[in-house]
């Protein structure tokens, strides 16, 4: 079945890209048994066989029957992709940590999409028991190394409602996927040089409760609310002297190697974004304007994935 699978991935993916189709159709839609759907045409053959060698009326009813069950199934099964469409953005993704890759689906028929499910190289899975119109989605992906990527190849499929036939198609989205180095907590020098030390809360006033960071301090859980939340969370402070115009120069920040200040600087843009503190990210010939702004963090992440 794993070469059977490779084969109509290889064929579908070609024909999306030849004919540039973004919607499920009879063009890119496969329709077979699986393995009990396979079991249970031998068992039809059989019943067949034997009726006709054996005069047994009850086995040629019997695969009658099933043969019936089969053809519903292939043709509910293929009406529950057809007019489906999937497409999504580009994502900005540490690498080497498992993350969601976020999807919009859309249901162009009138009828409902029962029990579609999605998958990613064999190794996850996400389930919609229903699609009426347009939902949002996600799936679990990990990049290995920082770079930019395309989306993983999507396998949508669906065998429902007997179990016994599958259909299934292969999407490659348009969208990038930005993997920036996975952001370390720096030294207590290096967040002093940054005016970022949240080991010492003298100079910061209490500002709301948030999802537990990691490497915070302890001392800062909200133990009371994460027992309520069934999460960690945190007690978050702001500056009172808060600054601004702070500079990520990577080549002054003190790490054992070069992709531990990649690291250490992804951090940084992500903490000084989130405090809404203006940057700037330094490296040779590369210098962002300082700004606060989406804008801002993205190029810097985008540099930092492709330096």
């Amino acid at each position: 079945m794993g070469k059977i699978n490779d084969f109509i991935k290889r064929k579908i993916l070609a024909k999306n890209h030849r004919q540039n189709i973004s919607i499920l159709n009879k063009k890119n839609i496969f329709v077979f048994p699986n393995f009990k759907g396979f079991q249970i045409g031998f068992l039809v053959l059989f019943c067949f066989t034997a009726s006709i060698f054996y005069q047994i009326n009850f086995a040629l009813l019997l695969s009658i029957i099933i043969f019936i069950i089969f053809f519903i199934s292939i043709i509910i099964s293929f009406q529950n992709l057809n007019n489906l469409s999937i497409n999504s953005y580009n994502h900005f993704l540490p690498a080497n940590k498992e993350s969601k890759i976020h999807l919009n689906i859309k249901n162009y028929s009138d009828n409902d999409k029962l029990n579609i499910n999605l998958k990613i190289d064999d190794l996850t899975i996400t389930t919609h028991k229903s699609i009426r119109t347009t939902i949002k989605s996600s799936i679990n992906y990990t990049y290995p190394k920082r770079g930019t990527y395309g989306l993983p190849v999507i396998n949508i499929f669906s065998q429902f409602p007997f179990g016994i036939v599958k259909s299934s198609s292969y999407l490659k989205l348009d969208s990038k996927a930005i993997i920036y180095p996975n952001p370390e907590l720096p030294t207590r020098k290096i967040l002093n040089l940054h005016n970022l030390d949240n080991l010492n809360n003298s100079n910061y006033e209490f500002d709301n409760i948030d999802d537990y960071e990691h490497g915070e301090s302890q001392s800062r859980i909200a133990w009371k609310q994460s027992i309520s939340k069934d999460k960690l969370l945190s007690k978050k402070f702001i500056n009172e002297s808060k600054v601004s115009n702070i500079l990520i120069d990577i080549d002054k920040i003190e790490a054992i190697s070069f992709e531990k200040r990649l690291s250490y600087a992804a951090y940084l843009v992500l903490k000084l974004y989130k405090e809404k503190i203006d940057f700037s990210l330094k490296h040779k010939k590369f210098l962002l304007p300082f700004s606060s702004s989406m804008e801002n963090k993205n190029k810097a992440l985008t540099y930092l994935a492709n330096v």
